[in-house]
């Protein structure tokens, strides 16, 4: 294994044609380097290629970290904004280069998630074929099932089974992603740090910041540390656990609260689910379900 950064390490098995990378732990910085380092492994390339990519994030932590770090784009092998655009450039110049992707998640990531991201998986790039596993052993076979593939009709053209996904949206309608049940203490992915705190009686976590020599409103999860935290507002946003579910809500603040890329009405609950992305300010972070 070659070691890439401190957390992330690399390996190329020569019998699968896979190039490997598995991440113990998963920060902005760590990114900037597996980026770069995928990218001058791609640009080396030459002539008609198929580059079969396993990336592991397979620990609860980096798995978390990952979907908001990439802002739930994370079936884009280019990891990074930066990095993704990059990366169409290069499939740009080379219509010849496809490209075939495995993301090994973690097991607390639930089978409606990766249902629903395994159904757009042929929407990232028409030169990129990408799918969700929580088994290694059935993300090689995937992918070592390729080679096979290779001399057949190139999957990446075919077109979506639309019936397919409408009966797998269907299968899982039923099923509520956005339940949390009634819990004693909510988990919350800020960074690359999990924070837990216990609910007040009535069941509402203000989130904030403390201003230094000031007197400062009561907040239970306080983001004064964060290197972004000047954007959020002193009393920012709640979140309110009521019947088993998880609502957020923006307390009028200066640079306002968005869910999954999407600015929320101030004073205006909005549910919550399993691995959406709230930003605050500048500040992400995500709720960490059972």
């Amino acid at each position: 294994m070659v070691k890439i950064d401190p957390y992330i390490e690399r390996e190329f098995t020569e019998n699968t044609q896979i190039l490997y990378y598995q991440a113990a732990s998963v920060m902005p910085s760590s990114l900037m380097q597996w980026t770069d380092d995928l990218f001058g492994l791609l640009v080396e390339q030459r002539g008609p290629s198929h580059i079969r990519l396993l990336y592991d994030i397979s620990d609860p932590r980096s798995s978390m970290s990952y979907m908001i770090l990439t802002e739930h784009d994370f079936l884009h092998p280019g990891i990074t904004r930066t990095g993704k655009v990059r990366l169409e450039q290069l499939l740009k110049q080379r219509p010849e280069m496809i490209i075939h992707f495995a993301l090994l998640v973690s097991n607390t990531i639930s089978d409606q998630t990766i249902y629903r991201y395994n159904a757009n998986g042929a929407n990232v790039h028409p030169q990129v074929t990408a799918q969700v596993f929580q088994e290694q052993d059935e993300a090689v076979q995937w992918l070592t099932q390729t080679m096979q593939d290779e001399v057949m009709t190139n999957p990446l053209t075919r077109p979506i089974d639309r019936a397919w996904v409408k009966a797998v949206g269907d299968h899982f309608a039923d099923n509520d992603e956005t339940y949390y049940g009634d819990q004693d203490e909510i988990s919350f992915l800020v960074g690359d740090r999990v924070v837990t705190l216990a609910f007040p009686a009535n069941k509402t976590i203000i989130i904030g910041r403390n201003v230094a020599g000031r007197q400062n409103a009561v907040i239970h999860l306080n983001l004064s540390i964060h290197q972004n935290s000047l954007s959020v507002s002193r009393q920012h946003a709640r979140i309110d656990l009521r019947g088993g579910h998880l609502y957020v809500t923006d307390l009028h603040s200066t640079n306002g609260t968005a869910v999954n890329g999407e600015v929320i009405n101030p004073g205006t609950p909005r549910l919550i689910g399993n691995t959406d992305v709230i930003q605050l300010g500048e500040v992400r972070l995500s709720v960490m379900f059972e």
